[in-house]
């Protein structure tokens, strides 16, 4: 006969939520172990939940018994089975009670970084000095920050209202189809990023320049809304502005300089290429200058330069593009104007001119006149042929004793 059976209690533990693998690698070690006592083993295996198993393993030694009685040695095998079990539980409980308690820990700390993660985000989106604002599925705009109001001057229950954002504040209409067209392919191609600088009127009226960005928001690669941002830029738009108008004018006159005046040349060439519309030039230098500059002075001169360009200023339109190209030589560009509406524009500059007299310091008040040569531009004509045109007149006008205008002549075949 074998010996009472002996509960030596063996246990693992997994918190990975699936059953724990066969545990046949145990069970030969423990058979090894025993095996010089002449043992026999069978593991009893136990779960209190699919995720967590406990395994007992009865023992047998293999000596006769020669003390208890049968039924005895069967009650001392149940205690002590029932015994063996009831440690089990007792250690699987603990341990998922220390799993559990870990997991709590573990919520509680994520809890804890989500609310300070929203309520930083949320600080962020109300004190940022840039407008946001989001839209839902829907486009419904449900939220915007003060910043936002500030720079458009709308309460942020009247943006619920306004469909495409912007849209209506844009003073531009080119800048308001190029809002339009990023917007729809921020829609279609989701993930991309709108980015534009766009003019607006905001509801009170001022005149602003901001740079407007937007992103779709993503789940699981469906758009959930968008995500918007408005940059109030009116500072450096207008500084930028006032630079490069500064620095495309000459400093003397308030004229255009070279560089700005065959900037817009060029514009205009295409312009009238495209619209088959004609564009004239005309060359104007001051008769005399030289003379005037050495009786009265280099300062003088000046005030007749500036004197001149002030008058020509007033009586040209806005169109029309006056640049000082050097010491007494200005040149005068008149899009959509043919040959004989520029010689009209000439004639009547050179008499407005000559009847305003300027009187030198302790001096006689003297007149300023003006000689002026003009050319009509042809199609696929360089700038440099249709100045050298305008120049040839010019010569021309001086040759028959200046404050005249003379057109030029395309030279007989």
């Amino acid at each position: 006969m074998q010996s009472p059976p002996l509960m030596m209690p063996w246990l693992q533990y997994s918190e990975q939520k699936r059953p724990l693998p066969a545990t046949k690698h145990h069970m030969e070690r423990l058979r090894r172990h025993v095996s010089p006592f002449r043992c026999t083993i069978r593991p009893i295996p136990v779960f209190l939940q699919p995720h967590r198993l406990i395994g007992g393993v009865l023992v047998y030694h293999s000596v006769p018994a020669t003390a208890a009685p049968p039924n005895t040695v069967d009650t001392q095998a149940g205690l002590l089975l029932l015994l063996c079990l009831l440690l089990a539980l007792i250690i699987s409980l603990l341990l998922y009670h220390r799993h559990h308690l870990k997991t709590l820990r573990t919520a509680t700390y994520t809890q804890d970084a989500l609310e300070k993660n929203y309520s930083l985000l949320e600080t962020v989106f109300t004190h940022s000095p840039i407008g946001m604002m989001v839209q839902d599925q829907a486009r419904r705009i449900i939220r915007s920050n003060a910043a936002l109001e500030a720079i458009l001057g709308i309460r942020p229950e009247v943006l619920d209202g306004m469909g495409t954002p912007l849209s209506s504040l844009i003073t531009d209409e080119t800048a308001r189809q190029s809002l339009l067209r990023a917007y729809y392919d921020l829609l279609t191609h989701p993930g991309h990023l709108l980015k534009v600088k766009l003019p607006i009127r905001s509801i009170n009226g001022q005149e602003k320049w901001v740079v407007v960005s937007a992103q779709t928001l993503l789940e699981n690669n469906e758009v959930k809304g968008i995500f918007w941002q408005v940059e109030d830029i009116t500072r450096e738009e207008n500084a930028l502005r006032e630079l490069q108008r500064v620095s495309s004018l000459d400093p003397l006159t308030g004229t255009l300089n070279r560089r700005a005046f065959m900037q817009l040349w060029r514009r205009e060439r295409g312009r009238a290429l495209r619209n088959k519309t004609p564009l004239s030039l005309i060359i104007i230098d001051l008769d005399h200058f030289k003379q005037i500059n050495d009786r009265y002075g280099h300062h003088f001169g000046d005030e007749v330069l500036r004197h001149t360009a002030k008058i020509m200023q007033h009586h040209t339109r806005d169109t029309d593009m006056l640049a000082r190209f050097g010491g007494e030589e200005f040149v005068l560009l008149l899009p959509d104007t043919d040959l004989q509406a520029a010689l009209e524009v000439a004639e009547k500059l050179r008499t407005i001119l000559e009847q305003y007299t300027i009187k030198p310091d302790t001096q006689q008040s003297i007149t300023i006149t003006f000689s002026a040569g003009l050319a009509q531009w042809q199609p696929e004509e360089s700038f440099d042929g249709l100045y050298k045109k305008a120049d040839t007149a010019l010569y021309r006008a001086k040759q028959a004793g200046r404050n005249r205008v003379k057109v030029y002549a395309t030279p007989a075949a």
